[in-house]
């Protein structure tokens, strides 16, 4: 069986690479944060340059929406785009556990990324918009459970928290970007220009990952080079492990015996530096023991990896981790506009440059996970809300007009997107961790590489979810109290967030 894998591909290291393959997958996450719209809207025709709101322009002088009624409808599109993302979440690991790779369903996402920005382009309506936003959100619901699955599929466990961190950093510095990127070609060169750019921005991220050659592929490719060469890296990153990929005899066998068809998650597991975690001593197996224990429900015999996912405590952890990140980020989305508004006399400029400070702490993402790898994820995440929590609440500060003013609401702003960004990427990485043990605890169960995918259609609904209630709650709190208030609650739910981590 392996002749037909003597011959190497050209350019197989580079193309099976862990960089190629994490840039790839940080393109892909770029253009979640890369929108052709955005939640601020000028009521003035002279708006800067480098920040122009494509969606609100076209709502009004393309579709005719009334101004009144744009802020709606930019909310509308917000939560429509969300809520299809949670909706899809579940059937997306589904459906990848049952793919032989990797590759289909992820240009399947850029694909429909692709579509939905089309229908963005040429809609006359907001019907047509709002299908385009549907279609957009199950497009983001696929690449992160794809892409972070095989992310974890291609490096060792020991960088798994950095890695992530890095291609995490994506989404934010698109949501950085977007704004300058679209307002400069939307001015210089029109409405359909920024449409274009986004399908190229999509068409490079297919081009990239057509090139992929994935690990278990390279790994029989290699057998033969590696068993008197290096040993490569990932989750294929021995020898051993690419001898047992091939389903050749397992090196680690007590008896010596040939072992069956391994999974690339099997062949993790014989490896013995893979016994040291980074989570804390104290943590005992038994409590992700997460095997379903009563076989007649329907949904435990139908979707049993689901099952032992959804009752693990770390991967709801990990959830409601991510839930609050994404829900106090966009909560400032939809609110920080109209306070520094009101506040400050800002405009759309003010507005997009004051809410980098949350977002610019994103390019640490590869720092902040290289220290969860080191000191546990428990330990960063936790460190992550202790600091999120008082510089959210402490916003309430802010109050009227004054250099001393804008200067601690950006202070704050910024202390707050560090804790935000220091408390993702840890429990993104852990969630990798627990597929671990609950597969050596459940054998048989979680056998298929397919269970990470699951796992982070979990991750992707918890950011879903936030991204539908974080503006919904801080817009009703807000314009039934004030800014104070809004925030303290905002405080209280990072608060909360960190019991079921120190627990």
């Amino acid at each position: 069986m392996l002749e037909m894998y003597q011959k190497k591909p050209f350019l197989l290291e580079l193309r099976s690479s862990k960089w190629l393959i994490a840039i790839t997958i940080f393109a892909a996450i770029f253009t979640v944060g890369e929108k052709p719209g955005s939640q601020y809207y000028e009521e003035q025709s002279n708006l800067p340059n480098h920040i122009v709101p494509v969606t609100p322009f076209a709502l009004v002088d393309r579709i005719g929406v009334p101004e009144k009624d744009v802020q709606f409808w930019s909310s509308t599109f917000l939560a429509v785009f969300g809520g299809s993302s949670l909706l899809a979440s579940p059937f997306v690991g589904w459906f990848t556990n049952r793919s032989s790779s990797r590759q289909v369903p992820f240009l399947s996402a850029v694909g429909l990324g692709c579509v939905a920005t089309i229908i963005y382009a040429v809609g006359t309506n907001t019907a047509f918009l709002t299908i385009g936003r549907c279609i957009q959100g199950l497009s983001v619901s696929i690449l992160f459970a794809v892409g972070l699955a095989h992310l974890v599929d291609t490096v060792g466990r020991d960088e798994v928290g950095q890695w992530i961190g890095f291609v995490l950093s994506g989404m934010n510095i698109g949501v950085m970007v977007s704004p300058f990127l679209g307002g400069l070609v939307y001015d210089k060169a029109g409405y359909y220009s920024v449409f274009i750019m986004c399908l190229g921005v999509l068409a490079f991220v297919f081009l990239l990952r057509i090139s992929i050659i994935e690990r278990g592929t390279a790994a029989k490719y290699e057998k033969r080079s590696s068993m008197g060469g290096e040993a490569g890296y990932g989750t294929y990153a021995t020898e051993q492990n690419t001898e047992s990929y091939v389903r050749a005899p397992s090196i680690h066998s007590d008896s010596g015996s040939s072992t069956g068809e391994c999974s690339s998650t099997e062949a993790m597991e014989t490896e013995p530096s893979e016994q040291d975690r980074l989570l804390p001593s104290s943590t005992t197996g038994q409590e992700y023991s997460a095997k379903p224990q009563n076989r007649h429900n329907f949904f435990s015999r139908r979707f049993p990896v689901m099952t032992a996912l959804l009752t693990s405590p770390r991967i709801i952890t990990a959830w409601f981790g991510c839930f609050i990140h994404i829900a106090v980020i966009t909560a400032f989305d939809a609110v920080l506009p109209i306070f520094v508004r009101t506040t400050f006399g800002w405009h759309a400029t003010g507005a997009g440059l004051v809410f980098l400070a949350v977002t610019i702490p994103a390019i640490l993402g590869a720092v902040i996970g290289g220290l969860s790898d080191r000191f546990g994820p428990r330990v960063i995440a936790l460190a992550g809300l202790v600091i999120a929590t008082p510089s959210v609440g402490l916003l309430g500060l802010v109050r009227h007009d004054g250099v001393g003013q804008i200067v601690l609401l950006c202070v704050l702003l910024a202390c707050t997107g560090i804790g935000l960004n220091v408390l993702l990427a840890p429990l993104a990485s852990d969630m990798s961790f627990v597929v671990e043990q609950l597969n050596e605890e459940n054998p048989g169960l979680l056998d298929s590489a397919g269970a990470y995918a699951q796992a982070y259609s979990i991750f992707n609904s918890g950011l879903a979810a936030g991204m539908v209630a974080g503006p919904l709650w801080a817009g009703f709190i807000y314009s039934k109290t004030n800014w104070a208030i809004m925030n303290g609650t905002l405080a209280g739910l990072c608060a909360l967030g960190a019991i079921p981590v120190v627990g």
